[in-house]
């Protein structure tokens, strides 16, 4: 072999090794995906991408852990385009200010939000951010489209749906009712990461049991439209909004796993059973279902990411 093509055949050797040509981009091939990284009442983060824009729909976790699970799904956290607050729930944006003060991340939410926020003055992680920026129509190439919701927190309350070209993709938790112009704005998503949070028949049960005496008015407030979705309400939700069954769902915020089982208001395969039931009765087959994750007592890892075209 000639000397002068010893640099060469070794630049294709590295290049080739496995076989094909490495991508130049962590993200090349996905037009819009979602994962939730954690979903609960632990604390709440759920990651909406394309090939150019990446976001995070709340940041209710550890700074630490939402940058561990970042990076696992091969983006670093100083690449998020912004922050999407929900609402005033400690859950929910536990960490932004954490966030945005180490890696500059811009932090979207509604101005009664972020006064709501202000007045909790003990969650010192707030303190950090220097400025907030209303909810825009867009963010790199992503529209996005703020929808209230009916929940029990200060200031506005909100579900998120960003599209991309043809595809769109939302996340609702945290509501008590859907009303139809909540359904008509998420009408159509392609993926839809929906509260499923207790079981009907689990808190009634409980609100006639004197040994959940001190849980009654906590319970009385998840059953009710400003507390959180029933696995029947999800499941009702789902029939008036998906437009088939190639659509995909994430089942959220379900209150499975805590320290103590009796705080437990519901079950992964409960929920599951109770929509694909309800899927059933109407004559539809059901849609695609994954299942989110608490962090805490449970294990806690992300869902699967959900890819649509």
């Amino acid at each position: 072999m000639l000397p002068y093509a010893l640099p060469i055949v070794a630049h294709f050797i590295m290049h080739f090794r496995s076989g094909i040509p490495r991508r130049k981009s962590w993200e090349a091939l996905i037009p819009l995906s979602i994962c939730a990284l954690a979903s609960g009442s632990s604390g709440n983060a759920v990651l909406v991408r394309t090939d150019r824009t990446a976001v995070l729909v709340d940041a209710g976790l550890s700074a630490r852990v939402i940058e561990e699970r970042l990076v696992h799904q091969g983006l670093a956290p100083h690449a998020l385009a912004g922050i999407f607050i929900t609402h005033a729930h400690a859950d929910h944006y536990r960490t932004a200010g954490t966030l945005h003060a180490r890696h500059g991340i811009p932090l979207f939410l509604d101005p009664t939000t972020e006064s709501a926020i202000r007045k909790r003055g003990r969650r010192i992680a707030w303190r950090r951010v220097r400025e907030t920026r209303p909810i825009p129509d867009e963010v790199g190439d992503l529209e996005v489209r703020a929808l209230d919701t009916s929940h029990a927190a200060e200031g506005r309350t909100v579900a998120y749906r960003f599209t991309h070209g043809k595809s769109s993709v939302a996340v609702a938790t945290d509501l008590g009712t859907v009303p139809e112009t909540l359904a008509a704005g998420l009408r159509g998503v392609d993926a839809l990461l929906l509260e499923a949070n207790y079981d009907a028949a689990t808190v009634r049960r409980k609100l006639h049991d004197r040994r959940f005496a001190t849980s009654w008015s906590y319970l009385e407030w998840v059953e009710s439209d400003r507390g959180h979705l029933s696995n029947d309400q999800c499941a009702a939700a789902l029939l008036e909004i998906l437009p088939g069954p190639e659509a995909q769902v994430l089942l959220g915020h379900v209150s499975e796993n805590h320290r103590r089982a009796d705080q437990d208001n519901n079950h992964w395969m409960t929920a599951e059973d109770t929509v694909r039931l309800a899927f059933a009765r109407a004559g539809l087959r059901p849609p695609q279902l994954h299942r989110t994750f608490r962090t805490g007592h449970d294990p806690g890892r992300a869902s699967v990411a959900i890819t649509v075209d």
